[in-house]
C-alpha cells in the first residue's frame, strides 16, 4: 500500500457532481515548505447554470503550516479572485481532526457550503461534529500513477447546522496524519471523488518514465491533462512534459511514439480523432517548449479501441484516458 507523499508536483483529480453537473477538478501542489503548508493551485471547468457558458476556474491557494495542523474549517471550493490564503481553513481536514477520528473521538468542525448565487459568492456555514463511522481501518481503490491501488482511509461522517437547516456530511480521509486527502465528500448538493493521484517518481527508479523506457517497457502517462472533449493541454500537464523532456535530453539516441487513448464514452470515430489530435499536442509542446527535435518524435492515437480497464466506472474511465509512450 503506497505512502502518498506531499510533494511538488503532487496531483489529484477529482469527479464532481452538482446540480449544475458534473465536471473533474485538478488540484495540483506547487510548493512544500521545509517546515509544513503548501501551496496548490485548483482548476476546474465547471458548467453553466441551465445550460450556460462553461467557466473556467483557475485558482491559485495556500494552505499554512498551522492550519495543515489544526484547522477546523473546510473549504474545499474557491472562486475566481478569492485570496490566496483562507486563515483557519483547509481543503479538507486537519491533522488535528483525523487524529481525534482515529481515536474514536467526535470531532468538532464547520463545513463551509461556497456557492455563487446570481454571479455574487456565497457563503453559508455549517457547524457540528463528525465521528468515524467504523473503527477497523477502511481502504478505498484508487489509481495511483497509473495503477489501481488501496489506501487506508477513515470515513466519517455527522450532522451540521447552519442557516435554520442541518445536513450530512460523510467523507473518506486518507489515513496520513501528513496528508490527510480528502478523496470523497458528500453534502449538501454535491458529491466528490478522487479518481486519479499522480505524483513524480525518483528520477532513476524503475517506475520513473524514464526507468520504463530505459527498459524498453511502455510508460502510460497520467499526468498529461487535456480541456474537456478537446486536445489542449491543461497547465497542470507540465511536470510530466518536462519529465518527458529531460529523459529525452539524457539519451540523445531516443525517439519516442507518441499514442493518444480515450474512454469509451462518445463515438468511436470522435475519440479516435481526439485521440490523434492530442498525442499531436503533446508532440508540439515538447518541440516548442522544450526543444526536443520533431523527427524524435512519431504520434498515433487508438481512440477507444485498446482500453486498460473498464469504461463502466469512473475509475476505470480515468485509467483509460492516457498517452503511450514507447521508444520504436
Amino acid at each position: 500500500m503506497p505512502r502518498i507523499p506531499i510533494v511538488a508536483g503532487l496531483t489529484s483529480v477529482r469527479s464532481v457532481v452538482e446540480p449544475v453537473g458534473d465536471y473533474e477538478s485538478i488540484s495540483a501542489v506547487t510548493d512544500v515548505g521545509t517546515r509544513g503548508g503548501y501551496r496548490f493551485v485548483v482548476s476546474a471547468e465547471v458548467p453553466g447554470v441551465r445550460g450556460g457558458a462553461t467557466t473556467q476556474l483557475r485558482t491559485p491557494r495556500r494552505v499554512t503550516a498551522d492550519d495543515q495542523k489544526n484547522a477546523r474549517v473546510m473549504r474545499n471550493r474557491y472562486n475566481v479572485g478569492d485570496p490566496e490564503v483562507f486563515e483557519g481553513t483547509v481543503p479538507g481536514i486537519s491533522a488535528a481532526v483525523l487524529g481525534e477520528l482515529r481515536a474514536g473521538k467526535a470531532a468538532e468542525l464547520t463545513f463551509l457550503d461556497v456557492r455563487q448565487v446570481l454571479g455574487m459568492a456565497s457563503e453559508l456555514p455549517y457547524t457540528g461534529t463528525v465521528t468515524r463511522v467504523a473503527e477497523a481501518p477502511a481502504k478505498l481503490r484508487v489509481l495511483v500513477n497509473g495503477s489501481r491501488v488501496e489506501l487506508a482511509v477513515v470515513h466519517a461522517q455527522g450532522t451540521l447546522t447552519g442557516g435554520g437547516r442541518s445536513v450530512t456530511l460523510e467523507f473518506d480521509v486518507l489515513d496520513n496524519p501528513d496528508w490527510p486527502l480528502l478523496l470523497t465528500s458528500t453534502g449538501p448538493g454535491f458529491s466528490t471523488r478522487v479518481t486519479r493521484i499522480e505524483y513524480p517518481e525518483p528520477k532513476g527508479s524503475p517506475a520513473s518514465i524514464e526507468g520504463k523506457l530505459a527498459a524498453r517497457q511502455p510508460a502510460d502517462v497520467y499526468g498529461i491533462y487535456f480541456a474537456f472533449a478537446s486536445a489542449t493541454i491543461r497547465p497542470e500537464s507540465e511536470p510530466v512534459l518536462q519529465e518527458i523532456a529531460d529523459a529525452l535530453k539524457a539519451h540523445p539516441d531516443w525517439s519516442l511514439l507518441v499514442a493518444g487513448h480515450t474512454d469509451g464514452i462518445g463515438h468511436a470515430d470522435a475519440n479516435l480523432d481526439l485521440s490523434k489530435r492530442r498525442s499531436a499536442a503533446v508532440k508540439a509542446a515538447l518541440v516548442e517548449r522544450h526543444g526536443i527535435a520533431a523527427s524524435r518524435l512519431v504520434t498515433d492515437g487508438f481512440g477507444m479501441a485498446r482500453p486498460k480497464d473498464t469504461n463502466a466506472t469512473p475509475e476505470g474511465r480515468a485509467r483509460n484516458r492516457r498517452v503511450e509512450l514507447s521508444r520504436p
